[in-house]
Formats: structure tokens, sequence, C-alpha cells
């Protein structure tokens, strides 16, 4: 009787310690989810900055290629490089991308439209070959209730960690 009581005690402690893992793999789960919904509205927000700055720079580069970029456009262009390398890391191609030097000469303007140039064709390997933009995606964040839940910002609080980015 004490060896059945027993062993009915260990079947409920597996059941339970089986039951817990499976919630922590579900909440460890929903977590990823969050998390790719932030990068998501990273990539949309860079997406939309990209498309103004680039056109910008672009047009400003055709009329005066040789002339340095301002030092409030040098500011904001090193602000979305840093917030691209953060998206966008692991391509091999962006990883190469250096924020400018402020120091001494601004760069030239066709410099500039280079690397936006390679930061938009980062973005678009990033959407080509991220999950986050699938169906199943937004399918699997509707099965666990996330479609209308506000996210903390994927940059927040990391423009002031530059992740070994140095100017």
């Amino acid at each position: 009787m004490a060896a059945q009581k027993i062993d009915k005690e260990k079947r409920e402690q597996k059941k339970r310690e089986a039951a817990a893992r499976e919630l922590l793999e579900q909440q460890e789960r929903v977590n990823q989810l969050r998390r790719g919904k932030q990068m998501k509205e990273a990539y949309y927000m860079l997406q939309s900055e990209i498309a103004g700055l680039y056109d910008e720079m672009d047009k400003l580069a055709k009329k005066a290629p040789n002339e340095p970029v301002t030092t409030l456009q040098l500011k904001i262009v090193n602000s979305f490089i840093r917030k691209a390398k953060l998206l966008l890391t692991g391509d091999n191609i962006i990883d190469e991308v250096e924020i400018f030097v402020s120091a001494g000469d601004n760069p030239e303007y066709r410099d500039v439209v280079t690397v936006l140039r390679q930061i938009r064709q980062g973005l678009e390997r990033f959407k080509n070959k991220e999950y986050i933009f699938s169906s199943d995606f937004k399918e699997e964040c509707n099965e666990n209730d996330l479609d209308d839940e506000i996210l903390q910002d994927f940059f927040l609080d990391k423009d002031n960690d530059k992740n070994g980015i140095t100017e």
C-alpha cells in the first residue's frame, strides 16, 4: 500500500513537472513572438526612414556629390546606421558598415548614399528571410492573443548602447 502511494505521488510529481516545463516553454515562445513583433515594427520604421533619407541624400548627391553632409545630417545618418546594425545583426554586408566618424571633415553625399543603399538592400534581405513576415507568424501571434498588445520599442535604450560601435 505504501509503495503504491509513493508511486502515485511520483507520477503526480512528474505530471506537475511536465506541466511546469510545458508552461515555461509556452511562455518562452510567447516572449519570442513578442520579440519578433518588436523586430517587425523596427523593420517598418527603418524601411520608412530609409525611403526619405535615401531619396533626400541621393538628390543632394546628384547636385553636389563632392560636398560634405551637414553636421545635422551626419547625426541623423549615424543614428540610422546604429539602428540598422542592431536590427540587421548577422548580415555580412551590414556588419561591415561603419558609422561615419564625426571628427574632421564630414563625409561626402555620395559616400552617404552608398552606405544607405547597402542598408536598404540589407533591409530587403532581412524581409525575405525572416519568419516574422510570414503568415505562420501572424497566425501564431493570433493564437497567443498578441495582436493588440502594445510592445516596447525595439530600439528603446539601444541608442545609448552603441553595441561596440565607435564614433
